[in-house]
């Protein structure tokens, strides 16, 4: 019965690092995403948010 409970623990230990993105690596500290705004307007214009035009006007203003 103790050896149930105790995969079960891990399981639900392992369920929990899969689902928020965590590897075993980098358990412990912050896992920060650097995105600078060209990339965000980058990934946007990729997904067919933006036109060429709203692109281009776009990238010259932050640049």
């Amino acid at each position: 019965m103790m050896f149930f409970w105790i995969i079960l623990i891990i399981a639900a230990i392992m369920l929990f690092s899969f689902f928020s993105g965590q590897d075993a690596s980098e358990t412990g500290r912050a896992a920060f995403v650097t995105e600078t705004p060209l990339d965000v307007l980058k990934e946007r214009y990729a997904r067919g948010e933006l036109t060429q035009a709203e692109f281009v006007r776009m990238k010259m203003e932050i640049q």
